[in-house]
Parts: structure tokens; C-alpha cells; sequence
């Protein structure tokens, strides 16, 4: 009925497509790893935010190559849907947020290209259990195939599919980082519900009630049940038990074994940002990082997380807005430098370094920052002018 014919009997309950299905994960420790309750544990709600939001956050540009440099291309009409408002209720950064978090915990990002005679007028997401991919046994090409909430099914060419997704295993689909990570954030969960229960009757262990008066009756061991219970239950912590009989406590301590719990709370942490490959300290575990290596994480943040997204993004927007002729001298770029916006000192040094240069000019420059252009600033001094410098600095 559904076309499930990827199902067979070599497929195990631990296969990727069947979790998806069904909404589950099993897990070694008990706790279901789903796509909704892996957002429960805060490392991987902060690097699914932290991914989705620097991807998000980075401009969209139309570049046209010119046969030496690249241009920005602000006229072109894709430059609207990808820089403004792919469609008439969803911004640029909502976009690509929403298909960045769809990768991240799914494994696969979809948005359908909606054209009109021929020409992309609207970028409309996919939501991504709602998508199947197979391979065209002819051409090798992938086939889209949109099963909406009525249950109607249609497919879509590649050429109209913005397709963004994980690391794959078959080429065709990707296998999201909650899937390979999923037995580390189930340890996460069973820590964390530990935790709450712990706390909850007052951040004690419990003990053992020894009663010298024999052998107890089932009536006699659920009242005294009941009496210890909302005495020292959750929300009652601290309170005094009374029993008419001769009794003794005698408390569990923790052991050593119990004493390493922050420990290994604190190694889920970085078990979590491998799985993403996020620095810790973006995930607020700052064992490591010092002023002294803080950029270097950053950058390396950039260079080793975000810019194969970035990369990915770019040549799916590109291949499925424009048409093969275009894309030799039309390509679709993010901006990464918007992520230094906030740094205004790294900015302005960026900034005293490359104008006056061969590299920028004035009026460039404080267009970056949004500002108006002034007089004699679209001067650009080649390389070695010293001549011209010179002149530049008198005048």
C-alpha cells in the first residue's frame, strides 16, 4: 500500500529506514532514541542548534563569474528566493534552519522547487518522513517521491529537489547523527532520569529497614511502606518516620563507583560532540578550552563543521536553481564571514589590513558594514604603488 519496497527479511529492528518508521531506536540501556526525545538531552539540543544557526545565520548570494573574478549578481531573480524569502511565509533563515535541524535529526533535508513556466518562483520544504529516494535503474538518476498528509503520493525529478543530507552509507539517503550517536545519548537520558529520580528523594540513596520483632505479615510491610514513603518520598524529603515497632536504618552510601556519576555525565558531553563533531566548549563543557585556544577552536569549528554544510548547500541550491549552462558562470555562495559580525575588533583589523590595497577599496569596505560609500573611496592601489600610496596619503 505504502510502496515500502526497501523491506525485506535481511532488515533488522536495528536498520536506520525502520526506526524512522516506526519512531523508534533500540537501545543497549532501555531508553528509545528518537528524533523528538534525543532534543531532551542538552548537548544535543545545543549541536543542533549551534549547526542550524550558524547555517542559517550565513548570507545567500548570487555570484556571476566574469571570466577573472566573481560578482554579485543582486539582479538575478533567484537572488530573492534565497537571500529574502524562498516562499511568502518563510524567510531565508527559517528556510534553511528548519531542512538544517530536518539533517540533523533525520538524516535527510528536503525542499521542493515550484516552478513557473519553467522558472523557480518558491522554495518549499519537504518535511522529510514524507519523502522517499530510489535510484532510476536506467540512468542512475534519484527519484523523488512526496507522499502528503492525505496520503497521495507524487514524484518529483532530482532537478527539482533540493536535497541536503547526512553522511550516507548508500549513496542515496543520509543517516543522521542521532542514529550512529544513539547509544551515547541514550546515556545520557538514563544519567539524567537517574539524576531527577536521585534528587527527588533528596539527593540520598536509599537504605534498609531492619526489624527485630520477627517476620512480617504483607499488611504490616505495606503500611510501614506507606509511612516511610511519605515520610522521605519525592517532594517530602527530610521528613520523620514513625513506627510502633523496634526498628533500625540502615543507609546505602555511595561507593566509589557512584562517585564518578558527574564524570560520566561529563564524558556523554563529548561523546555527544564527536557524534556532531562540535567543539565542546560550544556545548558549554569548558574543561579544555583556555583564552589561549578559544579561536583556534572556533575556527576550527568553521573550517571542520561547518564548511562541508556550507559546501553541500551551496552546490545543491546551485544545481537545482539553475540549468546546466547557467552554472558555468552562476553559483550560489554563503558568506561565511558573517559569523565575525560580532567581533568588531577582528572586523576592523580585517578591515585596516585590506583597504588601501590591492585588495579592497573604502566604498567596498563599508558596504560590508551597510554604510553609505564616500568621495575618493573607490580607489584601489595595485600592488608595490608605492607612488600612488604616497599620493593617496598627501591628498
Amino acid at each position: 500500500m505504502f510502496g515500502f519496497t526497501w523491506f525485506k527479511k535481511s532488515h533488522s529492528l536495528t536498520d536506520p529506514r525502520l526506526s524512522e518508521l516506526f519512531g523508534f531506536t533500540p537501545t543497549l540501556s532501555g531508553q528509545t532514541v528518537t528524533a523528538a526525545t534525543a532534543l531532551h538531552v542538552p548537548a544535543v539540543n545545543a549541536a543542533v542548534r549551534i549547526i542550524s544557526e550558524s547555517v542559517a545565520a550565513l548570507p545567500a548570494h548570487v555570484l556571476k563569474f566574469d571570466g577573472t573574478s566573481k560578482i554579485l549578481d543582486k539582479g538575478n531573480t533567484i537572488y530573492r528566493l534565497i537571500h529574502n524569502e524562498p516562499n511568502g511565509w518563510t524567510s531565508s533563515y527559517d528556510f534553511r534552519l528548519q531542512i538544517q535541524v530536518d539533517v540533523l535529526l533525520h538524516g535527510n533535508g528536503y525542499a521542493f522547487v515550484n516552478r513557473v513556466a519553467g522558472t523557480p518562483r518558491e522554495l518549499i520544504r519537504l518535511a522529510p518522513t514524507s519523502v522517499t529516494v530510489a535510484h532510476d535503474q536506467s540512468s542512475g538518476e534519484p527519484v523523488y517521491t512526496v507522499t502528503n498528509s492525505s496520503g497521495i503520493r507524487r514524484t518529483a525529478p532530482y532537478s527539482d529537489i533540493i536535497h541536503i543530507k547526512a553522511i550516507s552509507i548508500d549513496g542515496v539517503t543520509g543517516i543522521a547523527p542521532i542514529h550512529h550517536a544513539r547509544e551515547a545519548i541514550a546515556l545520557a537520558l538514563a544519567l539524567e532520569g537517574h539524576a531527577a529520580k536521585l534528587l527527588g528523594n533528596g539527593a540520598r540513596p536509599s537504605g534498609i529497614l531492619k526489624f527485630k520483632s520477627g517476620k512480617l505479615t504483607r499488611e504490616q510491610l505495606d503500611r510501614i511502606k506507606a509511612a516511610w514513603q511519605a515520610a522521605h518520598g519525592s517532594g517530602a524529603s527530610g521528613g520523620t518516620a514513625v513506627f510502633d515497632q523496634d526498628a533500625d536504618f540502615t543507609p546505602l552510601t555511595f561507593n566509589s563507583v557512584d562517585m564518578q556519576f558527574v564524570e560520566l555525565r561529563r564524558m556523554q558531553i563529548v561523546e555527544i560532540s564527536r557524534a556532531f563533531r562540535v567543539p565542546p566548549h560550544l556545548l558549554s563543557e569548558l574543561g579544555r578550552a583556555t583564552w589561549g585556544n578559544a579561536a583556534e577552536m572556533g575556527q576550527a569549528f568553521l573550517d571542520y563543521t561547518l564548511m562541508p554544510w556550507v559546501l553541500q548547500w551551496q552546490a545543491a541550491l546551485t544545481r537545482a536553481l539553475f540549468a546546466p549552462e547557467e552554472r558555468a558562470t552562476t553559483s550560489i555562495e554563503l558568506d561565511t564571514s558573517a559569523l565575525t559580525r560580532a567581533n568588531l575588533t577582528a572586523r576592523t583589523e580585517a578591515y585596516a589590513k585590506s583597504v588601501g590595497g590591492p585588495f579592497l577599496t573604502a566604498n567596498e569596505a563599508r558596504a560590508l558594514e551597510n554604510r553609505p560609500p564616500i568621495e575618493g573611496g573607490d580607489i584601489l592601489i595595485p600592488a608595490n604603488d608605492n607612488n600612488q600610496l604616497r599620493k593617496t596619503k598627501v591628498a
